[in-house]
């Protein structure tokens, strides 16, 4: 299985924050700027999702939901953030709306994936970019387990 091409995914990114001034201007529910900071945390996101890739780890498999969840943290916090205890309190506040929320959370990721099937994960950025709290912030993680496109 092939990973993600990380050096496409940074440069993309780095062209993102160049250009998300105008995007953010025409949407309507405006975001964050996107510094250097929350770009060098999206790069180590999907670094992680790459690992995850390489170690053939199924994000859809049951008992795996854990993984968005780390996905998520690390995203929000960095990899080192991601388990310090001065970001427990937002990240426990993610994982109850992840698993409680219907609309945005994990139910919603795993009915997408159901109607969908495995063969375009890339299919849907709505889905995705709305389904976990951070990344509704900060852009979605979107790939696909087969050709591990980004």
């Amino acid at each position: 299985m092939s990973g993600l091409n990380l050096a496409a995914i940074e440069d993309a990114l780095w062209d993102l924050q160049f250009a998300f001034n105008s995007i953010n201007r025409d949407l309507d529910s405006r975001r964050e700027p996107l510094d250097d900071e929350v770009v060098v945390r999206m790069i180590e996101g999907y670094a992680f999702i790459n690992q995850l890739l390489t170690d053939r780890i199924d994000l859809f498999a049951l008992g795996n939901s854990a993984y968005w969840l780390n996905i998520n943290a690390v995203a929000l916090c960095g990899r080192a953030g991601a388990s310090a205890e001065s970001n427990r309190s937002m990240l426990q506040a993610t994982e109850s709306r992840f698993y409680d929320d219907a609309l945005g959370g994990f139910r919603e990721i795993m009915d997408w994936y159901a109607r969908a099937g495995p063969a375009c994960l890339d299919s849907s950025p709505r889905i995705l970019s709305g389904s976990l709290p951070g990344f509704a912030e900060r852009g979605a993680f979107r790939f696909c387990r087969g050709g591990g496109r980004a």
